[in-house]
């Protein structure tokens, strides 16, 4: 009986792993998007972003998102790229900003996947020059 519990577990951690990657932007997409001068945005906690954050990445924290002024938030014509720590609440970000933008907003991920595709963004970047 307890192997049925476990097996179960495991599978409902799968299905929650499968369903987190499909909501990312693919690797090569968002490079695309950063060469075209896309906005990257940070939706972690004012204390996490103060500790750590990408280079040129903007402070939108998701618990602000619902409430912040039109006005307060990048500009609309521009991709928007988020991340966050594991890249759970910047899908949340998605789903709350995509429908107030004239441009598409999509999920980097996690802070580290994040990081991979900036820095593999200059790479090309300084490869095309």
């Amino acid at each position: 009986m307890q192997w049925i519990v476990i097996v179960l577990l495991l599978l409902i951690l799968a299905v929650i792993l499968v369903l987190k990657r499909t909501g990312l932007i693919a690797v090569a997409d968002a490079i695309t998007h950063l060469k075209n001068g896309a906005v990257v945005a940070d939706v972690r906690t004012r204390r996490e972003f103060e500790s750590e954050h990408l280079a040129g990445a903007i402070h939108l924290p998701l618990g602000d998102l619902k409430t912040t002024p039109r006005e307060a938030m990048p500009d609309p014509d521009k991709v928007l790229l988020l991340y966050c720590y594991s890249g759970g609440r910047s899908g949340m970000a998605v789903r709350i900003l995509a429908p107030k933008r004239r441009a598409p907003v999509f999920n980097l991920g996690s802070y580290e996947r994040a990081a991979r595709i900036l820095a593999a963004a200059a790479k090309k970047d300084l490869a095309g020059k």
